[in-house]
């Protein structure tokens, strides 16, 4: 399985630095999971044929 866990390894697939990726991945509908920790925090997860699938998808159009 390709399975992408924390922010670094998925903003290092789409080459976007950490922050970037934090504050933008829900605006720009990113296929990401989040799975709990035992420190009370939740980790991103997603898996690279989503990201690529995500990719794929046509953007809006217009600028």
């Amino acid at each position: 399985m390709d399975l992408l866990m924390g922010w670094k390894e998925i903003a290092r697939i789409l080459r976007v630095s950490e922050r970037t990726l934090k504050d933008n991945w829900e605006r720009w509908g990113l296929p990401i999971k989040f799975l709990p920790t035992k420190r009370g925090y939740k980790k991103p997860v997603t898996t690279l044929s989503a990201l690529k699938r995500w990719l794929e998808e046509p953007g809006p159009s217009g600028s």
